[in-house]
């Protein structure tokens, strides 16, 4: 696997099976943490972490974790601010801002920014404001952020709507995500719209 990062998911992840295993609740106890729930998580996030980097490779997951981390966990794997990767699409705090829009300068984690307002293109056309997207920044000033991503989650759109939801937000993403004044953008390729305009269609057309 050339990547160098390797995403182990752990959004809306239930817990009650661990609190009704034994198996878990021997690790637990013998690892001396106090919870079956955010405790699990963050030593399997430890665990996960520390075998991909034992091949170069760097650890990414979910921001769900991180709301409650600071007072629910006991035992914080060590060195986690400097070799974990979050992607962001929650951004509660402490990870984002008071409107969830935006990384928190506060926050020390390597961040990929995906916050669910701003750039979910699965969502309903009818509850998009495009406004949201043309103003979403990606971090507060000096917030720890690597980039952002967009995310076209295909398990509650039909095929035939997937143009509608994806186009014309993905233009506005793109403006946020790779940066430039309007004028330098206009210098390199032509106006914004019609640069992505013509990408899309390339895309379509070579698909």
């Amino acid at each position: 696997f050339p990547g160098k990062y390797v995403h182990v998911g752990g959004d809306e992840t239930p817990t009650d099976r661990w609190e009704h295993s034994e198996h878990v609740k021997a690790f637990a106890g013998k690892a001396g943490l106090n919870n079956l729930g955010p405790d699990i998580m963050e030593a399997w996030y430890c665990f996960l972490g520390n075998l991909l980097g034992g091949y170069n490779r760097t650890i990414v997951m979910w921001d769900d974790h991180f709301a409650s981390r600071n007072f629910k966990v006991s035992k914080k794997c060590p060195g986690a601010e400097q070799s974990w990767v979050v992607q962001a699409w929650k951004m509660e705090p402490p990870v984002g801002n008071e409107d969830h829009s935006s990384v928190h300068r506060n926050w020390k984690f390597q961040t990929v920014a995906s916050p669910m307002k701003a750039v979910y293109l699965d969502y309903p056309i009818a509850s998009i404001d495009f406004n949201v997207t043309l103003k979403w920044r990606l971090g507060e000033p000096g917030a720890s952020v690597l980039g952002g991503c967009a995310n076209m989650w295909t398990e509650d759109s039909e095929p035939k709507d997937v143009g509608g939801k994806v186009y014309p937000r993905y233009l506005g993403i793109t403006e946020r995500l790779w940066g430039g004044t309007l004028a330098e953008r206009v210098e390199r390729r032509g106006p914004p719209l019609e640069e992505g305009r013509r990408g899309l269609d390339d895309s379509i057309h070579g698909a």
